[in-house]
């Protein structure tokens, strides 16, 4: 196989050096730290959606070859093609130019995330904690669940922290991972997804093709009336969506320009999240834009409806906002400018 020609070698070597490059780096920083905490802490650094954000800042996704169909359904933006991508990189640097200059590379890009906390989870309170009692030679942290309140699925937990056999602290949280009732649940739910017998929550139900072609024709015969901004106004005036309605809570919190309008009408379209003095949209897509054709072609077509118009589009798959959820937002903020 012709190296130049396929990436998956280079990021095979590309996982190794950034995992060994990592280590060291932790290893060092974190002299007091047993290798538990150690291993957690790297693997939040070279997971996917960190590399996302290390390729993000060098532009990587900017320079990936991509095929037609690729690029027209969003692959430069797609997380794993990213990371993969970046992974490679650093096996091609590491060829050309060594370790020492991966180590620069990863002082410039990399670690400058983790020594601000700007990777969710790299050093955390707990682990902070922990270092820090390590470091005085007071023994082992332990965690102890001492309640358990609220409804089955809306429970509050409440644990101490354990430190020299007293207790020193307690804290309160909707999750217990160290519980291991929660771990082996999880186990038996993954297990009963991956044979068919649950359907994950947020996976819609097929349409049928007679809901499609109805739907379609009422779509059809709004726009050929003029009906769209009244669509639009009466989908706005309705409960929104649950994927809407998360998104206009991450506006809300996150963002710092919160003039948008949701179902705006453009055309004979009307977009999800328009920031119109921006002339910026976000399109959240739900499952059915991938799974149907006429869906693909329809996005297809609106995209191409918003770019004569002199807008701009951020499209965003709704599983991928729910799967890496910090990322996502990140990248629409970035979209729509801070």
């Amino acid at each position: 196989m012709d190296r130049l020609a396929h990436n998956e070698r280079l990021e095979f070597l590309g996982d190794a050096v950034l995992e060994l490059t990592v280590s060291r780096y932790l290893f060092d920083r974190h002299p007091h730290l047993p290798e538990g905490n150690l291993t957690k802490m790297r693997a939040t650094i070279v997971c996917e959606p960190s590399l996302v954000i290390f390729a993000n800042k060098i532009k990587l996704n900017e320079l990936i070859l991509l095929g037609k169909g690729e690029e027209k359904t969003g692959g430069r933006t797609r997380p794993s093609l990213i990371s993969d991508a970046f992974e490679a990189f650093v096996g091609a640097l590491y060829l050309d130019q060594g370790l020492d200059s991966v180590w620069t590379f990863a002082e410039k890009v990399i670690f400058p995330y983790v020594e601000d906390d700007e990777l969710v989870g790299v050093v955390d309170f707990k682990t902070q904690f922990q270092e820090y009692v390590h470091s005085q030679n007071k023994g082992d942290v332990t965690y102890q669940l001492i309640k358990e309140e609220g409804p089955a699925h809306h429970r509050l937990f409440t644990s101490e922290v354990i430190l020299e056999n007293k207790a020193v602290a307690e804290g309160k949280g909707k999750t217990k991972k160290d519980d291991p009732r929660v771990k082996k649940q999880g186990q038996t739910y993954s297990k009963k997804m991956k044979s068919g017998e649950v359907v994950h929550p947020q996976l819609g139900k097929p349409i049928l093709q007679e809901q499609r072609i109805s739907i379609s024709n009422s779509m059809k015969k709004a726009h050929k009336e003029g009906r769209a901004w009244n669509i639009g106004k009466s989908r706005w005036n309705n409960k929104p969506s649950y994927p809407e309605e998360f998104f206009m809570k991450v506006i809300a919190n996150e963002f710092r320009d919160k003039q948008y309008i949701r179902e705006y009408p453009l055309d004979k379209y009307s977009l999800d999240f328009a920031w119109v003095h921006l002339k910026k949209c976000i399109e959240i897509d739900g499952e059915q834009h991938q799974r149907f054709e006429e869906y693909r072609e329809r996005d297809l077509r609106k995209d191409q409806a918003i770019k004569d118009a002199g807008w701009t589009v951020l499209r965003i798959r709704w599983v991928d906002l729910f799967n890496d959820t910090k990322h996502w937002i990140q990248v629409a903020k970035d979209f729509i400018g801070k």
